[in-house]
């Protein structure tokens, strides 16, 4: 098992920052929400994570295939309920060379997507406060 951490540190207002490796990430509410639009919600990034989830395995797929992953491109339509995301709908464009057999294979590859084993096998969730 492998355990590892990341650390969100609030920085003022509505808007926090974590390091994650030797990346700084912001996040923040936009303006209409009272923050100051640093960077994206919550929400956003756990959106962006599960699509560039997909995508990196759509890569890992074509990289395997031995096709170019050039032009590659996960789009994401989501509804936004009061207090969850209610529908996702990812739409990868592969590229203009891919055939119906690469389109099929892609798409087993984006199913084995780290994010969405996850929603699909909900993890045990401890809150704990100190």
């Amino acid at each position: 098992m492998n355990v590892a951490t990341i650390i969100v540190k609030h920085v003022e207002g509505r808007k926090f920052e974590t390091v994650v490796r030797n990346h700084k990430l912001q996040i923040d509410l936009p303006k209409e929400m009272k923050g100051e639009d640093a960077g994206p919600t919550p929400p956003e990034f756990f959106i962006v994570s599960f699509a560039s989830c997909i995508g990196m395995y759509v890569v890992l797929y074509c990289e395997h295939a031995h096709i170019t992953p050039s032009g590659l491109q996960v789009k994401v339509d989501y509804v936004h309920l009061p207090d969850r995301i209610g529908k996702m709908v990812f739409e990868i464009s592969l590229p203009s060379a891919a055939t119906e057999e690469y389109k099929k294979g892609a798409l087993e590859w984006a199913n084995k997507c780290t994010i969405h084993k996850t929603l699909n096998n909900l993890p045990e969730i401890i809150i704990n406060i100190k």
